[in-house]
């Protein structure tokens, strides 16, 4: 990860082939991350940037998660409970904590664009406008943005055979969301 920003800060492209892996392997990955770490590292040292921001992008997970459960339920003990979970979830620890991990960005914004999702559901028409851009941001963050696609779809599916009501909005966007698919393509 860190050859992967020094690469970016040096030559503004990311490694496609590494030479330092048996074979030379072509590396398969959406860059945004990798290019927001770079461009932080112009105004702060690499190491800091690699410890630092990492964990304050997985601590806002915790805030979304306390949006999310306040939109669902209006308990304050499940609203509690509900961040004491996020803020402690052990896996999540192990892959974010101290390590440059591009999960780090992806949960809570994943979570995020769930959140703006629900509040379209409410009929808040002034969040497609975070919805859209954070969807187009996780697209060229990870290609695991297809299990949200799939999830939305499944969502979507689920409503219908209930034959419960949906907005015109939810559904156009669960559809968008489709096309914003991940694709891996030989270099």
């Amino acid at each position: 990860n860190i050859r992967q920003i020094d690469n970016i800060q040096h030559t503004f492209l990311p490694i496609i082939k590494d030479d330092l892996s048996y074979g030379s392997k072509i590396l398969y990955l959406p860059p945004l991350f990798y290019y927001l770490l770079a461009g932080l590292s112009f105004i702060f040292k690499v190491g800091f940037v690699g410890k630092f921001f990492p964990n304050l992008f997985a601590s806002s997970f915790v805030i979304v998660a306390y949006l999310i459960s306040d939109q669902l339920t209006k308990n304050k003990f499940a609203k509690f409970f509900t961040v004491l979970m996020a803020g402690f979830m052990p896996l999540f620890f192990s892959e974010t904590i101290n390590s440059i991990s591009v999960y780090s960005f992806t949960l809570p914004l994943t979570f995020f664009t769930l959140y703006c999702l629900i509040r379209i559901v409410n009929k808040e028409k002034k969040f497609i406008y975070y919805f859209i851009p954070s969807l187009l941001v996780l697209r060229i963050t990870t290609p695991n943005v297809v299990f949200l696609i799939l999830a939305l779809l499944v969502y979507l599916v689920f409503i219908f055979l209930e034959k419960m009501e949906r907005t015109r909005a939810e559904t156009e966007l669960v559809l968008f969301s489709t096309f914003l698919r991940s694709e891996e393509r030989r270099v």
